[in-house]
């Protein structure tokens, strides 16, 4: 069911907006191994004629899969034919093949769209045929017996994993609007079971056109705020990486807090760099040890909690008795002895 209210009865409070381009070209991309993709259809042919067997099944049910072992055969077909299309771009000589190929500027050469087209064809027919026996299906869970609860969870697997390869296939096959920046696609050579297969990807270059129709025509209202929206001084950026209207509105906030005299911001010297994890390791402990003052309290922010952990164990057990450190306890009773020690 929906979560959240429907966009236009809602008006949403993006924090840490600067990352909600990213996060809508991560949700608008797609992926597939050929060879998994195969076996998933061949799973999903004999999960058909399992049930077209099964004397309890309904005619509503044996109609809706009738067609799906023959669109399973049908869609393995065009799989492989796109693998011998796409393995040319690659190269013949799979010792010096290429890990990786992009398309330039997106473009599919006519051959592999027209391949994608016949997926995307199919994909959607054998989609629809599987969602209608799941509903089907649902309906009649009680009369079907113990394993229809299973066979059940098999066909909305099914149908879950043939909408994913119909959106890829789908952007392979429909050429880009005109205007808009066109769309990243790219094979490359991946290993599972030990044997080299294609995946093939796709994904939007910027998150504008998907915004636009999914979040900003649609929404009551919404506001983004972020201390790093802005680049030079300019929105510019965010406009053009989000996708926001014409009439949005824009204000850059001043801080309340007082930086200029309350802060330093100070680069120490450091022989090792974090390419280097153990000798960075070492000298931020080092670092950490010299400058920190047992009279203050003193914030240090990690980016690997690995290397926080290490850290920590490297510290002298007098300045690790005084540390309050993430993961050691739960974050309320932190909080607590935090306010507790400043109190006392």
């Amino acid at each position: 069911g929906a979560v959240l209210p429907a966009p236009e009865d809602s008006i949403y409070v993006f924090d840490e907006a600067h990352h909600l381009p990213d996060k809508a070209c991560s949700h608008g991309s797609h992926h597939a191994r050929i060879g998994l993709a195969r076996e998933h259809l061949a799973e999903g042919s004999r999960l058909a004629a399992t049930l077209l067997g099964e004397p309890r099944s309904s005619p509503a049910l044996r109609l809706h899969l009738a067609e799906v072992p023959a669109l399973c055969v049908e869609a393995d077909g065009l799989l492989c034919s796109a693998a011998a299309e796409l393995q040319q771009l690659l190269g013949d000589d799979s010792a010096q093949a290429s890990a990786e190929v992009r398309l330039p500027h997106g473009r599919v050469p006519p051959v592999v769209a027209g391949i994608a087209a016949s997926l995307q064809n199919t994909l959607a027919r054998l989609g629809a045929a599987v969602e209608a026996a799941a509903e089907e299906l649902g309906r009649s869970l009680e009369q079907q017996g113990a394993g229809a609860q299973e066979r059940y969870a098999a066909l909305g697997l099914l149908a879950a994993r043939s909408a994913r390869l119909h959106a890829l296939w789908q952007d392979w096959a429909e050429a880009d609007p005109p205007g808009e920046a066109p769309r990243a696609r790219w094979i490359r050579q991946s290993e599972r079971r030990a044997a080299e297969e294609l995946e093939v990807c796709a994904a939007p270059v910027l998150a504008g056109p998907l915004l636009r129709e999914q979040l900003w025509s649609r929404a009551a209202g919404a506001v983004l705020t972020s201390a790093t929206l802005t680049a030079l001084g300019s929105f510019d950026r965010i406009l053009l990486r989000a996708g926001l209207p014409d009439d949005a509105g824009f204000a850059t906030v001043a801080s309340p807090f007082d930086y200029g005299s309350r802060a330093c911001l100070a680069v120490p010297r450091l022989a090792a760099d974090p390419g280097d994890p153990a000798g960075h390791t070492r000298e931020v402990g080092r670092w950490l040890e010299a400058g920190s003052d047992p009279c203050e309290g003193s914030l240090v922010l990690f980016a690997s909690r690995r290397q926080m952990r290490e850290v920590y164990d490297r510290l002298a057990q007098e300045l690790r008795d005084r540390v309050l450190l993430q993961d050691h306890i739960a974050k309320q009773e932190l909080l607590r002895l935090h306010r507790s020690r400043i109190d006392a």
